[in-house]
């Protein structure tokens, strides 16, 4: 997998004075979707990811609560790291990630063959 798409949503924070950045979800080149789990959503667990060039792009072009936007990375040997075992299972932490259903696939699809 040399690239995998991100699903950004900006989303306000606990005390509701500031937003957050979480990311929802990832699919890869074939369109499969995969959920972060609920607890890694917040962007700050993915320090690997906020150091690239296209999440700098992702925090300026969101600024109002509840706009998302999804946008696929080329994986760096740390993003790789990061999200994709030795065997090309989609993981985060300790966990693999769960598959999402058809309807979500279909959404994300039609954005993986436009980039593919």
């Amino acid at each position: 997998m040399d690239k995998l798409c991100f699903e950004f949503v900006v989303l306000p924070s606990s005390d509701g004075k500031s937003n957050t950045f979480y990311i929802t979800s990832i699919a890869t080149s074939d369109a499969t979707v995969h959920v972060i789990p609920e607890e890694f959503q917040s962007v700050n667990y993915h320090t690997e990811l906020m150091k690239t060039f296209a999440y700098t792009k992702i925090k300026n072009s969101m600024k109002k609560r509840y706009q998302t936007r999804k946008i696929c990375i080329t994986m760096t040997k740390e993003l790789r790291k990061t999200y994709i075992d030795e065997d090309d299972n989609l993981q985060f932490g300790d966990q693999y990630l769960e598959e999402v259903d058809q309807k979500k696939q279909q959404q994300w699809h039609k954005l993986v063959t436009q980039v593919y």
